[in-house]
């Protein structure tokens, strides 16, 4: 039986090892922390305690166990369509004991300190150099390494280079990921650096705190002025409306760019003005990014109450007492906070393994065959180092997925040199700025289906066609069909359906919608491209259409 060591046990970990646990591979399991749900657990976690995810929870699960709660709660978090950190690791931890053997294969506080080809092996062997408290360390030999460690672990930071004076001052600063609750900022003056997710999210908790728990004034410096956006308005959560699957076809059609995805969801945009936050003065594509930061509802509420500025143009020099901005102007600050990412690193592989994935154009990138494989590197695989996305459970749950068929053999590895090409277009993509960093939604969950065998086939089930197309990511749907496929999985999408929104029974489509599909399925079946029962699919609801009216 092929032995697997999977690297980690958050989430990408978690759905590694469920995934080989399910193809009948001998998993085990390492993590540094003494409780499953990685950076969601309570251990040296870089995730604020009153932090949600920006998913919705039906979207926000494994494909074969739902959450508990689908639906709005009334006793919920601000944003009660989401997880709330609590509720992600209960949800970790109920999937780690409804898992048969999955409790039993894991090893608490462990580091794997090094993972290293095993030399003068016929077949791919790695020897793991594993660290545990009060214990020697041991060496275990594996035929197949999984990497699941993720990235939140190396927060970045600029260089003195970069940014003068952030070495002789550190007692003021922090990042992000060190930002715990409003009681660190209680009363003092804050600066956070960095206008993305990260850096809102932190602001809209500090500033939603009691009276007495709240900084005495927050500004933002931020580099560039992105377009606000509000996660979640009147039931809707943003990144279930942007993320159907008929919207990534319209993408891959070029039907739609992603202005004019916005365009068509003006709901979430927030007003400048009303906030008083300067205008946005990038586009809304800034390849290879989005000019685009998507905001809680309570940060609109914490931007009225006065204690909020901003700064465009990003920092020059922290200083004594504060820093000097690019603008040559200075002002003081208690506290400095570094919204300023996480750097993609993988410490555990030896250094020439690391040096074939590592990209050498200086961005913050793995180079790897969809985010998985590479072909110098047989026995090694990948999972949940894609870029900044949504819906993380699903895509690393379908990930997993396919790799655990691969090693099985129960699906074939893909050819080396096809890789490779890959790869090369990517990098060429990444040096054009021609790359998007919104990998996310259906155009990677279908990816990862189709290679591991379970593609969803949009008209197996004529009467699921509108949700399947204009519907949720409801992750149930990648248990109807082929491999792996469950008696219950349509019972399951269709609750993650209804809990969304969208009225089961009814086919009906928007007549130019309808038109819409029909153009751009005309498209993509001459390009190749088009996903499997597609043309059935929009005949259906051209069907069900027609006789409704």
């Amino acid at each position: 039986m092929t032995k697997v060591a999977v690297v980690g046990c958050g989430i990408s970990g978690i759905c590694a090892a469920r995934a080989c646990l399910e193809e009948g591979l001998d998993v085990t399991v390492f993590e540094s922390r003494t409780v499953p749900g990685g950076v969601w657990s309570k251990q040296h976690t870089p995730i604020f305690d009153n932090l949600t995810t920006n998913t919705a929870v039906f979207e926000m699960s494994m494909s074969d166990i739902v959450p508990q709660r689908m639906y709005p709660s009334a006793t919920g978090p601000h944003d009660d369509l989401c997880f709330s950190k609590q509720e992600m690791f209960d949800y970790l931890q109920r999937v780690v004991k409804q898992t048969p053997r999955l409790s039993d294969n894991i090893v608490l506080g462990a580091t794997v300190t090094s993972v290293s080809r095993f030399p003068d092996s016929t077949q791919p062997q790695f020897q793991l150099h594993v660290e545990r408290e009060g214990e020697p360390q041991s060496v275990a030999l594996f035929d197949h390494v999984i990497v699941a460690t993720g990235v939140f672990d190396n927060p970045f930071l600029p260089s003195p280079e970069q940014l003068p004076g952030i070495d002789t001052h550190s007692s003021k600063l922090m990042h992000v990921s060190s930002y715990q609750n409003p009681a660190q900022v209680r009363g003092k003056r804050v600066l956070v650096v960095g206008g993305s997710l990260s850096g809102m999210e932190a602001v809209a908790d500090m500033l939603s705190a009691p009276e007495c728990d709240r900084p005495s004034h927050v500004t933002i410096s931020s580099r560039i002025m992105r377009r606000i956006v509000v996660k979640q308005r009147t039931g809707r959560l943003f990144l279930s409306d942007f993320n159907t699957r008929f919207c990534h076809l319209r993408i891959l059609a070029e039907r739609i760019t992603f202005e004019g995805i916005m365009n068509e969801l003006q709901l979430f945009t927030v007003d400048h003005d009303e906030i008083d936050a300067p205008p946005p003065n990038v586009p809304l594509v800034i390849p290879p990014y989005v000019g685009v930061t998507l905001v809680k509802g309570t940060f609109i509420n914490a931007a009225k109450t006065g204690r909020l500025s901003w700064n465009i143009g990003g920092l020059k020099a922290i200083i004594d007492d504060g820093v000097v901005f690019k603008d040559d102007t200075s002002d003081h600050f208690d506290v400095i906070v570094f919204a300023s990412g996480y750097k993609t690193k993988v410490p555990c592989l030896s250094s020439d393994m690391q040096q074939l994935i590592t990209a050498d154009d200086g961005t913050n990138t793995l180079e790897l065959y969809r985010h998985t494989f590479h072909p110098d590197l047989p026995g090694v695989s990948f999972v949940g180092f894609l870029p900044p996305s949504t819906a993380s459970i699903p895509m690393y749950d379908n990930q997993s997925r396919w790799v655990a068929a691969a090693i099985a053999g129960k699906v074939g590895m893909p050819d080396p040199d096809e890789m490779r090409e890959a790869i090369e277009v990517d990098a060429k993509n990444r040096r054009e700025n021609k790359a998007m960093y919104l990998v996310g939604g259906f155009e990677v969950l279908d990816l990862f289906a189709e290679h591991g065998g379970f593609g969803v086939d949009l008209c197996e089930y004529p009467e699921l066609a509108m949700p399947l197309l204009l519907g949720p990511l409801a992750p149930s749907q990648f248990r109807m069909f082929g491999r792996g496929k469950l008696p219950d999985a349509k019972r399951e999408y269709e609750k993650q359906v209804a809990a969304s929104g969208i009225k089961l029974g009814s086919s009906e489509v928007d007549q130019q919608k309808l038109e819409e599909m029909k153009i751009v399925t005309d498209i993509l079946e001459g390009k190749g491209l088009a996903p499997k029962g597609l043309r059935k699919a929009v005949s259906y609801l051209e069907t069900t259409t027609v006789s409704s009216s």
